[in-house]
């Protein structure tokens, strides 16, 4: 699903009006921006996602395939917005908050709450990220060999994001900010999965 260059080009436009604008309301921090738990923030993502082209609520629609996946192309971005990879997801939430470090950062993190917002309603998890609406995933170092987001040199077993908890998302959202050695993301699909009698019992 390609986003109409109209609709992609509003995604961008909206994000970068709210970066903008929050940081003059009374009581924004930095720390508000690491967190994006801010209340004023929160509405704002709601009543600007409603202002958004019905085009791209139409692009990030519940998968329609036998996969259970879409993918979504045309968000514009420069690999020269980002700066420098973060160490880890810390540094990349506090980086969202300072402005010596922000580059796109923040900007972007607007931009995928209003996407999801556009898809239903964004939520995160206290024990994740620290609750923060959309995670950092970078490799870190020290964590290479890992099963985690925090690892890059071993490939991932197949899991399902959030299983521990009867009431997680139903929708999940990836968002690729840089991959240089163009590494593919591989998503199985329960719905494609052969089980025999014995396995279903």
């Amino acid at each position: 699903r390609a986003l109409p260059a109209a609709a992609a080009e509003a995604i961008r436009a909206t994000a970068g009006a709210i970066a903008t604008g929050i940081e003059r309301t009374p009581g924004w921090s930095a720390r508000s921006a690491a967190s994006l738990a801010d209340p004023t923030l929160i509405d704002l993502i709601d009543a600007r996602a409603a202002e958004l082209p019905a085009t791209v609520r139409h692009a990030v629609r519940p998968p329609e395939t036998s996969a259970g996946a879409a993918i979504v192309s045309g968000l514009p971005l420069h690999d020269g917005e980002l700066g420098p990879t973060p160490r880890d997801w810390r540094q990349a939430a506090a980086w969202s908050g300072e402005a010596e470090h922000r580059h796109a950062s923040f900007e972007l993190d607007l931009a995928m709450l209003l996407l999801a917002r556009s898809a239903g309603e964004p939520f995160g998890w206290e024990g994740q990220q620290n609750g923060r609406l959309v995670n950092n995933i970078v490799p870190s170092p020290g964590h290479e060999h890992e099963q985690s987001g925090a690892s890059s040199t071993t490939l991932l077993s197949p899991h399902t994001e959030d299983a521990f908890h009867p009431q997680r998302a139903h929708l999940l959202m990836l968002g690729c900010l840089r991959n240089p050695d163009l590494i593919g993301t591989t998503v199985p699909s329960v719905r494609q999965v052969d089980l025999d009698a014995r396995q279903r019992g």
